[in-house]
């Protein structure tokens, strides 16, 4: 990524700039644990030559992130290996 004599951003870090823009709209901690691997999906599935997210695009993850912050999801990830099961919980069986 460069930056034009104009003060813009040029070049294929542009996308991932308004990507990790946008994603300040969830919270810290989610953005810790979540944010490079929901980045890096955004560019992988994002159009060739795209510079900037859709506005559609845009709108999903600002509600997302604030959606997010209204439930309280401020814990960090933690995987699904190394969580506590309750004491009852049965593990799970993959067949």
């Amino acid at each position: 990524m460069t930056v034009a004599a104009s003060g813009r951003r040029t070049g294929t870090g542009t996308l991932e700039w308004w990507y990790r823009w946008l994603l300040g709209a969830y919270p810290r901690s989610y953005r810790k644990g979540h944010g490079d691997e929901l980045v890096a999906t955004l560019l992988a599935t994002a159009e060739p030559g795209r510079a900037v997210p859709s506005a559609r695009e845009s709108l999903a993850l600002v509600l997302g992130g604030l959606r997010t912050r209204m439930i309280g999801t401020t814990e960090p990830a933690v995987p699904r290996s190394e969580r506590r099961r309750r004491p009852d919980e049965q593990p799970s069986r993959v067949t």
